[in-house]
């Protein structure tokens, strides 16, 4: 199933980074991903980090290994990662004399919001059967010798 999803993985990098340099390009900002210095490198890094989990992932031996796909999947993280990481704290400049810190009520949503996930998270744990061994049925006892499976009837 995953190596299948794999294939949609190059798919939308493909699709997101393309739309990425169209953006630069409508905006007559693509001249600036050559420039040497902070922001330039940011940005190819974060192309790197996309783009690396297609190569990766274009191969159909390695998209059946669950130790590659880990290691796109990782890839593709830190790229979104390091992209709102770019966006909000390196290349953010609100002018000169201007400083930002968040609100206290700012960071209490943001705790909210964390909280909430967190909470859906271990709802959804506890009500599906996504992880392995939480609601799967004990497997039945063999005996040795024959290799049967043996029932015991309980009375209730």
């Amino acid at each position: 199933m995953l190596a299948g999803l794999s294939v949609a993985v190059v798919l939308t990098n493909g699709l997101y980074l393309f739309v990425r340099f169209y953006d630069l390009a409508y905006r007559d900002r693509l001249g600036l991903a050559f420039q040497l210095d902070l922001y330039a490198g940011f940005f190819w890094l974060e192309v790197l980090l996309f783009v690396a989990p297609m190569v990766i992932l274009a191969s159909s031996r390695r998209r059946h290994n669950p130790g590659w796909l880990f290691f796109g999947a990782m890839l593709m993280l830190l790229g979104g990662g390091l992209y709102r990481f770019d966006t909000s704290l390196i290349a953010y400049n609100p002018g000169t004399n201007w400083s930002y810190f968040p609100s206290v009520p700012e960071m209490l949503v943001t705790l909210g919001f964390i909280s909430l996930e967190i909470m859906a998270y271990i709802y959804l744990i506890k009500r599906f059967p996504i992880l392995a061994g939480g609601s799967a049925p004990p497997p039945e006892p063999t005996t040795p010798a024959s290799g049967v499976a043996t029932t015991v009837a309980t009375a209730h």
